[in-house]
């Protein structure tokens, strides 16, 4: 039973179908689609698949504010199933109710699923809508709805398990292609770093030998430095001991040292003040000595003064008697030079006016010279410019050239032809260079005026020659002059010299007569000399006696202390050398705890430095050895190797710089490269695996493959098979053919491309083609689709079907035929409930008991004469 309230067009309307086929019919637009609209909404359907909008206020009666549906199902183990769905308007919300229950939209959809009611399929529910979607399913769609409308169970959940099962066996394949190509790579890669790794497994085994050689070489080291620190401790130790002895011994020493040094400052002090007073009377006696000594210097002066008196006196009697001598010469030579000549004043007056007479006439001549100079040199630069003035008068052709030549036009032609001329050497052949006459430059000469010149010249020339030779007669005389001047001032110097020499004489025999004279005064006599002296030394000798008294005086007091001082200075020293002694015993035992302690201080930083040293050894060698120590019962397996190898350091060392040169030798290699054969063998190692897992886990996916497409596959091809002969019988019926074929692709285990395929002719000159859009008209769509759905009738498993006029575009023949089949095999006792909603049926209609014809009228506001008497058109049909 379905019962409506405002739903689309209907305010309340209740539709009860008979158990088999149901014809609703009624004209366009009464409403015959919402009813199949208001099952599937019923029954949690989208409106999107309704093909009818895609809200659900569009179902609610317009100015209704909800819609109800309510739809009865029949329970055959109980109470029937009531669904009441509320739509509400305002947003589209709904409410679900289950036998009066409020329940969930996915409980209702459990309840659909539960009973079959497959809302989506087109092959249980085909709407007016969505008519022409049935011919858009391609075969793999059409194939699961089939399965869901007429399969049994679990067949669409073993379709889905051996598409999933086909889809891990391709992903498995591909995998495995992948998985060997991988290990192809890998295997030329590993066969290329083959060489490389045998290299590098020998550089690892000299390795690990060079690394056996620093384990033992460390614990070597560690063994060494802790036998050099046990030898340490000891030598520490023992300096300790000693230094403790020292320190012991040395108090008598230092405390006897004190003593001394008291002692010795005592006696120091008192020497020091001794040397005071003994220092204080040396410099006393310094002193007289001094005295003493400046006394006799005193006599020493006098003597040396009496001998220089006595010496001076000697000099100046010898220097009077010189002086004596010499004046007897000057005198001498004064008599001489009287005697040998009387000057003459008159003839040297007669020289002397000769002189002044020659130099006046040697100064007229000189004044005639330089005039004669003078007018020869003008006459020298005259008549050159009477001979250039000539020469202009008689060379013609020079002056018209010239005057060719004015500067207002160029002088080079000039210049061009007076070089010309003058170098008419220069060249080989004949040199022209006269120009011709012309009117324009005649030029006349004036000869007297070039006579004049010329006498003029010849005048000059002539003066020239005379005032040559009177110039030469001139400086002829003048030399003449010259030499007679020369004669006479020699003879006047040589009278003025004579005269001369006697007053020198008279002054130099005067001057040895002031020396005479000045010689005399100084001369003092001897015996005053003498008496002079003897009355200063007597002084002095007195002086000097007072002295040397004194002197000994003091020099007795400086003996006596200087005794005692020595005596004082002797105690002293040998206070000094028993203190020294003393001390330097202590200074020595100090020197000995010091050297002691420096040796403690040494010995005990050498032994911080070994200990830390020691540690780092111990924890150098235990990294190489893992961390193990001999002590440890790991360690056994180093020991059996430290056997085999040297037990001295130098011959480890050797080994080591061996290895490590025949490491050099073999040249650098990755480091990572082992890791990398090592990796890719263990690549190849797991591909190997990852194939033979995946070739194991493919095995078992076929054989559940296998198993489950044996169960599933013969009973798909034995429904196909049914569909098949229901689909062929109908199409005879029409006088056509037609088929339904399952669909294998091209891969028998492809079961993503299974599908069914429906073929179909409708003219005996065509052949089976595939039923679509293309191909086909909407009628024959129509027919092949209603075909197909009542060929599952027969075979569908479920509750019931719904087609919304898909009879639309058929002839009557076909739509007769179509009817006539669908009421044949809906009447069947295993058929289910099927709905057919048409707008039109055909007159003539064969019906069974079991169709029940719901008609749909246009309601209460039908015009009266429109009224329709349905019992009169049933008894008239």
């Amino acid at each position: 039973m379905l019962t409506l309230d405002e739903v689309r067009t209907y305010t309340h309307v209740e539709v009860l179908p008979g158990p088999h086929l149901n014809i609703v019919i009624g004209p366009n637009g009464t409403g015959k689609s919402s009813i199949v609209c208001a099952i599937l909404l019923g029954l949690k359907t989208k409106p999107k698949v309704l093909g009818r909008g895609g809200n659900l206020t569009s179902f609610v009666k317009t100015g209704c504010s909800s819609a109800t549906i309510e739809i009865e199902l029949l329970n055959l183990q109980g109470k029937n199933y009531i669904i009441k769905r509320v739509i509400i308007a305002k947003d589209g919300s709904s409410k679900w109710f289950l036998n009066g229950d409020e329940k969930s939209s996915k409980e209702i959809e459990d309840l659909a699923t539960k009973l079959k009611l497959q809302v989506d399929n087109l092959c249980q529910f085909l709407p007016q809508d969505r008519v022409q979607d049935f011919a858009r399913m391609d075969h793999h769609e059409l194939l699961i709805n089939t399965i869901k409308c007429v399969g049994s169970d679990g067949m669409l959940e073993d379709l889905e398990q051996l598409k999933k099962f086909r889809k891990m066996e391709l992903e498995l394949l591909g995998d495995v292609q992948q998985l060997k190509e991988r290990l192809g790579r890998e295997q030329q890669l590993i066969a290329r770093i083959q060489g490389e790794v045998d290299s590098l497994n020998q550089r690892e085994s000299m390795e690990k030998d060079l690394t056996s050689y620093k384990q033992k070489l460390a614990w070597l080291l560690y063994g060494m430095k802790r036998t050099d620190l046990t030898e340490l401790k000891q030598k520490v130790k023992e300096a300790l001991q000693h230094k403790k002895q020292h320190e012991t011994r040395i108090a008598p020493f230092e405390k006897a040292a004190q003593t001394d040094e008291q002692n010795l400052r005592r006696l120091q002090e008192q020497l020091n003040q001794e040397f005071r007073l003994v220092e204080g009377k040396r410099q006393e006696m310094d002193r007289k000595v001094r005295d003493v000594q400046l006394t006799e210097g005193l006599l020493e002066d006098e003597k040396r003064r009496l001998n220089t008196k006595l010496k001076e006196r000697e000099k100046l009697l010898n220097a009077i008697t010189d002086l004596e001598r010499g004046l007897e010469m000057l005198r001498d030579n004064l008599a001489h030079l009287q005697q040998k000549q009387e000057i003459n004043p008159a003839e040297l007056e007669n020289l002397k006016a000769k002189e002044i007479e020659y130099k006046q006439v040697k100064s007229s001549h000189m004044s005639n010279v330089s005039r004669l100079k003078i007018k020869k040199m003008d006459l020298k630069h005259d008549i050159p410019a009477l001979e250039n003035r000539r020469l202009k008068f008689s060379d013609v052709s020079d002056q018209r050239l010239r005057k060719l030549c004015d500067p207002s036009s160029t002088n080079d032609v000039y210049k061009a032809v007076m070089s010309l001329r003058q170098n008419k050497g220069l060249f080989q052949g004949r040199v022209q260079d006269n120009l011709r006459p012309a009117k324009l430059l005649n030029i006349s000469v004036d000869e007297e005026e070039l006579a004049r010149i010329d006498s003029r010249i010849l005048e000059m020339k002539q003066a020239l020659q005379n005032t040559d030779e009177e110039l030469e007669q001139l400086e002829t005389e003048v030399a003449q002059v010259d030499k007679k001047l020369e004669n006479i001032i020699q003879k006047r110097h040589e009278l003025e010299g004579h005269e001369q020499k006697i007053t020198q004489l008279n002054n130099r025999i005067r001057a040895k007569e002031d020396d005479i004279r000045r010689c005399r005064r100084e001369l003092e006599s001897e015996e005053q000399i003498k008496e002079s002296y003897n009355r200063n030394v007597n002084t002095l000798i007195a002086q000097l006696t007072n002295c040397q008294n004194k002197r000994f005086l003091v020099l007795g007091e400086l003996l006596r202390m200087y005794k005692d001082y020595k005596l004082l200075k002797f105690e002293t020293e040998g206070a000094r050398y028993k203190c020294y002694k003393t001390t330097n015993k202590v200074e020595e035992m100090r020197k000995k705890i010091n050297a002691f302690q420096i040796l403690l201080d040494t010995a005990e930083r050498d032994l911080a430095s070994m200990k830390t040293n020691l540690r780092e050894l111990l924890e150098a060698a235990k990294t190489s050895t893992d961390g193990f120590t001999p002590a440890n019962p790991e360690f056994e397996r180093y020991s059996a190797l430290f056997e085999t190898l040297p037990n001295d350091v130098v011959d480890l060392k050797s080994a080591i710089r061996e290895t490590r040169a025949k490491l050099s030798c073999l040249g650098d290699v990755n480091p990572h490269l082992i890791q990398e054969y090592e990796q890719r063998n263990q690549q190849i190692a797991d591909l190997n695996g990852a194939l033979e897992g995946r070739a194991n886990k493919n095995g078992t996916l076929m054989e559940k493959m296998q198993e489950i497409k044996g169960r599933w596959l013969p009973p798909l091809r034995e429904l196909v098979e049914r569909i098949n002969s229901k689909f062929g019988e109908c199409f005879n019926a029409l006088k056509s053919a037609g088929e339904v074929v399952l669909d294998y692709g091209q891969d028998e285990n492809d079961f993503e491309h299974y599908g069914l395929r429906i073929r179909v002719k409708f003219r005996s000159e065509d052949q089976l083609q595939n039923l679509n859009r293309r191909l086909q008209s909407g009628g024959e769509r129509s027919v092949s689709t209603a075909i197909f759905m009542i060929s599952l009738q027969g075979l569908s498993r479920v509750p019931f079907c719904c087609v919304d006029e898909i009879n639309q575009g058929m002839d009557k023949e076909n739509e007769r035929l179509i009817i006539n089949l669908l009421s044949a095999t809906t009447n069947q006792a295993n058929s289910a409930q099927y709905f057919l909603i048409t707008p039109k049926i055909l007159p003539k209609l064969e019906y069974s008991r079991n169709t029940r014809v719901l008609c749909v009228n246009n309601g209460c506001h039908l015009q009266k004469n429109l009224v329709l008497n349905l019992q009169k058109v049933l008894n008239g049909r």
